[in-house]
């Protein structure tokens, strides 16, 4: 006991005792020279028989996983070399972990600190069945997924791993792509897999990259490109998502082109608008330039109107003097005749022809009824013109023709629709 008393002091009894960890003293054989309570409790032995024990040969530790004693020797050696290791407790079932802290080489004897692991090794074994079910349902969001995703080397882009609908999005199968990188295969150019490599260099990843690529058959597809860098046994690697927008691509590419016709329909729209209004505003000048144009027409008319009338007044005012100096005398001298004879009556029509200036051969038919139109119809219809030819001589329409021949027949008094007017116009006009 002296030899134990040297080996643990007695101020330093009360801390072995009772630290939170258990703490034991063995020698190079394997007995227990001292163990405090809570060592004793992991190794379900009695605190008070401790020392009647010997780690080695003690039948309720075994190996973790197996209900077998540990190999003596490679216990020994571990304890010799500093180093940590694990036996099962068959009584309170703990799982313990033996670390040498430190040995007596005076004494050879080993302080061990016994800790129990039973509740990290269980937490440690869950980890590791989540860790496990988690790889499981990542490998299956891998194949499941929509997207394309792919891992690959770095430096040469070889493929390492690639899901379904990488391969059916590509048109290869997966012996075809795994152990080749994506410019063997002619997926992409090699600049842009080097402009890729350089950029996830730089930055470390990459996210939303345009590119082109093309499938097997040479078909042009566009992607937008991911990449990340990810580490997988302690080596990097390049994870790749890429999402086909083909269509959206190409969707774009039609209404930028239609924006582009737009513009150039509007802008030549907006030209020819600009030109229909500078059309607009020359015509409205004209327009007011006719307009007043028009102004001084009127005026012109109108002062010539005035000066008609004008004429007009003097005319008749010359017509009734002329009057008065020959037709009432001769008026006068028929009243005075007992007879009014003949030569008196032409000597009346002569003095009237003279006074109103008409031409003897038209004195047969009334012209001073008709109109200057009327008139004009007159002639030709005596010359031997048909009314077709009326209308194109005087320009006018062929109605208007008819209906001047109308007035004409109501103004001589040809009731009797029987009588031709060409025939009796021709029979009173003379040759």
């Amino acid at each position: 006991m002296q030899e134990i008393s040297n080996t643990i002091p007695i101020h330093q009894n009360c801390i072995f005792n009772n630290n939170t960890f258990g703490l034991m003293l063995i020698s190079p054989e394997g007995n227990i020279v001292e163990a405090n309570r809570k060592a004793a409790s992991l190794l379900g032995i009695n605190y008070e028989y401790q020392t009647e024990n010997n780690l080695f040969q003690f039948p309720n530790l075994v190996e973790t996983n197996v209900n077998v004693k540990p190999d003596i020797n490679r216990v020994k050696n571990l304890i010799q070399s500093k180093k940590s290791f694990i036996l099962r407790s068959s009584i309170s079932l703990k799982l313990i972990k033996f670390n040498t802290l430190t040995t007596s080489h005076e004494n050879n004897f080993y302080l061990l600190l016994l800790e129990d692991v039973t509740e990290y090794f269980n937490n440690q074994q869950k980890l590791n069945q989540a860790e496990v079910e988690l790889n499981t349902i990542f490998e299956k969001i891998f194949e499941l997924s929509p997207v394309l995703i792919a891992l690959s080397q770095i430096e040469d882009g070889k493929l390492l791993a690639v899901n379904e609908a990488y391969c059916k999005t590509l048109g290869f199968t997966k012996d075809e792509l795994i152990g080749k990188s994506t410019v063997e295969l002619g997926i992409i150019q090699p600049e842009i897999r080097n402009q890729i490599r350089d950029l996830i260099k730089q930055v470390g990843s990459l996210k939303e990259y345009p590119i082109t690529a093309q499938t097997k058959d040479r078909k042009p597809i566009e992607f937008l490109w991911f990449s990340d860098l990810v580490t997988i046994n302690g080596e990097s690697k390049l994870l790749t998502v890429c999402i086909d927008h083909t269509e959206k691509y190409n969707a774009l590419k039609k209404l930028s082109s239609l924006n582009k016709e737009i513009k150039e329909e509007v802008k030549s729209k907006t030209l020819d608008l600009e030109r229909s209004n500078k059309n607009l505003k020359e015509a409205l000048f004209d327009k007011e330039k006719f307009i007043l144009k028009s102004e001084e027409y009127n005026i012109t008319l109108k002062n010539i109107l005035s000066e008609l009338k004008s004429q007009k007044d003097s005319q008749s005012s010359s017509l009734q003097q002329k009057y008065y100096e020959n037709i009432v005398p001769l008026i006068s001298r028929l009243k005075r005749s007992s007879d009014t004879s003949i030569a008196a009556i032409e000597l009346l029509e002569n003095r009237l022809n003279e006074m109103f200036q008409i031409e003897k051969s038209l004195t047969s038919i009334p012209y001073f009824k008709l109109t200057v139109a009327e008139a004009k119809v007159v002639k030709m219809i005596q010359k031997g013109y048909i009314a077709k030819q009326i209308a194109d001589k005087m320009k006018i329409n062929l109605c208007t023709v008819y209906k001047h021949q109308k007035n004409i027949r109501q103004k001589l008094g040809l009731t009797n629709e029987h009588t031709q007017l060409r025939s009796f116009l021709i029979n009173n006009s003379l040759q």
